[in-house]
């Protein structure tokens, strides 16, 4: 995958990710390099994938978790399954839909 100039755009910005174990260090993981800062990272299960993802922690919860620490933590941008654009609508920011099609 090419993510030419995405710094521009990623870089910078305080995102908050849901996403099961494996999907959460994948998409941390680039978008961390691209200067990203996952300020809130939830999941859904214990797996010993979590403990490389870049962020301070992982929490195990719900998109009820992903939303309230959103806001505590002045996210930018909330990265989740389709589920997570009602929480994203209120509080006004933007949202990506990523879901795993395995």
């Amino acid at each position: 995958m090419q993510m030419l100039d995405a710094h521009f755009h990623i870089g910078g910005r305080k995102l908050a990710i849901g996403a099961e174990p494996d999907l959460l260090f994948d998409v941390s993981s680039m978008l961390h390099e691209m200067g990203a800062k996952v300020a809130v990272a939830v999941t859904t299960t214990e797996s010993p994938v979590l403990a490389r993802v870049a962020t301070d922690d992982v929490l195990i919860g719900d998109l009820e978790d992903l939303e309230t620490l959103s806001k505590e933590r002045g996210c930018d941008l909330m990265i989740t399954h389709s589920h997570g654009r009602q929480g994203a609508e209120r509080l006004k920011i933007p949202f990506y839909r990523m879901d795993c099609q395995c």
